[in-house]
């Protein structure tokens, strides 16, 4: 039994459809279930409601070889709540079920000279030290900047001629699509062999490492 979080995301929804694609038997953890497609939800076991939730996680881990963990993003908490608090009963409830293996999405920068002081980055790190606590296999997905964020962009570069970033126009941003990321998990997911719990890895399979030339708005 494979555990998928936020099955509805952009990431979560294409790792769904690989490993049901792989003929995997899974367990979807999610806020509305009617959300999901009427394909998925014939082919995957349901639970409803919120996967920081402690009763959630705990009847939803039992039997679990493998999970997907994937934290929803920080809209109104701090980022200590939506990371590390969020993530406190999932760790639980994996030592209490005894879960072989957990794979997370994370950030990159963990092992760098300011990753306790980056924000979102140090939370997520925060986050995936506590998943590695539990004795469960762990394996994460360091990722890049999506392509499809930038993509949201696409009125703006057709309007102005430019997109729009936190990233000094010299320097290189690398971008991953969701596509190759949801292709790395699946495969992780699938493989029953992976063992350990060291450091996070950064398991993408395509990183465009293309010089992108942007124009800043100030003058």
């Amino acid at each position: 039994m494979i555990v998928i979080t936020a099955p509805t995301s952009q990431i979560g929804s294409k790792v769904v459809d690989a490993l049901i694609e792989a003929g995997e038997t899974l367990r979807l953890i999610v806020r509305d279930a009617s959300r999901l497609s009427s394909a998925v939800r014939d082919r995957a076991e349901i639970i409803e409601g919120s996967h920081g939730d402690a009763s959630v996680v705990n009847r939803g881990f039992e039997g679990a070889h493998a999970i997907f963990w994937l934290a929803p993003p920080p809209w109104k908490q701090t980022l200590k709540e939506a990371y590390v608090d969020f993530t406190g009963p999932a760790a639980a409830a994996i030592r209490r079920h005894n879960v072989a293996r957990v794979l997370s999405v994370t950030a990159l920068g963990r092992g760098t000279p300011w990753h306790d002081r980056a924000g979102t980055v140090t939370a997520s790190i925060e986050m995936d030290t506590l998943l590695m606590d539990t004795g469960a296999a762990f394996r994460a997905l360091a990722m890049p900047s999506f392509m499809e964020n930038t993509a949201r962009q696409a009125a703006v570069m057709k309007e102005k001629g430019m997109f729009f970033g936190p990233i000094r126009a010299d320097k290189k941003l690398r971008f991953t699509a969701t596509t190759d990321m949801a292709a790395a998990a699946a495969g992780l997911l699938s493989d029953h062999s992976w063992i350990g719990k060291g450091k996070p890895l950064c398991w993408v399979q395509k990183t465009f490492p293309s010089m992108i030339r942007r124009r800043s708005s100030r003058k």
